[in-house]
């Protein structure tokens, strides 16, 4: 399985990040509702888990150590979480394509941030762990 490289820029408005996305060239591949279920292998053991994610066209199962548009190879998704602000994700074949892709959006490689879903609720006072079920 290849390298992930990816990023967000929180606190994003997405109207205007769909725009910027569009005028830079880019092309609106689809929106969908995506279910994720996560599961943990051993309890309170938070290195290691089973993601098994349903995006309306195909499910995935993971295991890890909804609008998408695509601009020179890089993959990005406008996040619409609860409770939240919404973000960008953006994902690359390289961290340079990552970067050099938020910049072509206006973005600077300093708004950019590696962190995971549980830690941006975090950022916002919310322990994702404590939310037995996330209604959307």
């Amino acid at each position: 399985m290849a390298i992930e490289h990816e990023a967000k820029i929180l606190g994003i408005d997405p109207d205007t990040v769909e725009r910027r996305i569009q005028e830079k060239g880019g092309h609106k591949l689809g929106e969908c509702f995506m279910r994720r279920y996560v599961y943990d292998i051993t309890p309170g053991d938070e290195s290691k888990w089973i993601r098994l994610r349903d995006n309306g066209t195909g499910i995935r199962l993971a295991v890890k150590e909804i609008t998408s548009d695509a601009i020179d190879g890089a993959q990005l998704e406008l996040d619409t979480w609860p409770h939240i602000p919404p973000y960008l994700e953006i994902e690359a074949a390289t961290k340079a394509d990552v970067i050099r892709t938020a910049e072509l959006l206006g973005y600077t490689e300093s708004d950019l941030t590696g962190e995971n879903t549980i830690k941006i609720y975090a950022r916002h006072g919310i322990d994702l762990n404590a939310i037995p079920a996330l209604r959307f």
